[in-house]
């Protein structure tokens, strides 16, 4: 192999290689719906981390139902994708429509096919921890 295709085919490794870096920015999750919430109706739990992920904890399951999330605040969606390592709805996407209060959320389904999770999300939810709670960052100590 001479010099000028050992170039070539560095470059081609280097430029590929460097696609698979992504610089842009995960949106910030939306503190309204970011936290833990109880279900008022049979106690199974959810809660959403600020990078994305859910855990739903349903009575009766041994395994929580895992996955990724999204919160539209202009259209007041939250979009539910399960893994497919869940128990229930595995593989699965749901698209849920929100009504939020500071301690409460309440959710109309959209677009969903696991009955196990509508009924689940057909309660009313009670926020038990997370950012509508937190303290402000930038609170000064006495």
């Amino acid at each position: 192999m001479n010099v000028a295709r050992i170039l070539v085919h560095a470059a081609a490794v280097a430029l590929s290689a460097s696609a698979c870096v992504s610089t842009e920015k995960v949106p910030a999750a939306d503190p309204s719906v970011t936290g833990a919430w109880r279900s008022l109706g049979d106690g199974s739990t959810i809660s959403f981390a600020e990078g994305g992920l859910y855990s739903l904890v349903v009575k009766g399951q041994s395994r929580a139902v895992v996955g990724g999330w999204s919160y539209d605040p202009g259209e007041r969606r939250l979009t539910l994708s399960t893994r497919r390592e869940s128990p229930l709805c595995a593989d699965d996407q749901a698209v849920y429509a929100l009504r939020i209060g500071s301690l409460r959320m309440d959710a109309d389904p959209v677009r969903e096919g696991c009955d196990a999770r509508r009924a689940v999300f057909a309660q009313s939810f009670e926020r038990v921890g997370g950012a509508a709670n937190a303290a402000p960052a930038s609170r000064s100590a006495p």
